[in-house]
């Protein structure tokens, strides 16, 4: 998914060298105790659309097996790249 791709792509790698600027999310973590309207990730999301503003997605199961996802605007699979 979206969020989940820019948190990985957001923690250190052992292969980068040191003190490489780690990529940042803008933005703030949704507050659990009082969630946006639509998905909670929406206001942090580079592709979220207009609907995920005011909607929020259920989940759906995923292409893996034993996998859910609740979004509009899914990702394609790619091959994990090394860390």
């Amino acid at each position: 998914m979206p969020y989940t791709r820019a948190l990985l792509e957001s923690s250190p790698k052992v292969s980068n060298p040191s003190h490489t600027r780690l990529a940042a999310i803008p933005g703030r973590p949704p507050n659990l105790a009082d969630l946006p309207r639509g998905c909670a990730f929406a206001p942090r999301c580079a592709y979220a659309t207009e609907r995920c503003h005011h909607e929020r997605p259920v989940l759906e199961p995923a292409e893996e097996t034993g996998h859910l996802f609740a979004c509009f605007n899914p990702l394609p699979l790619r091959a994990a790249s090394p860390s």
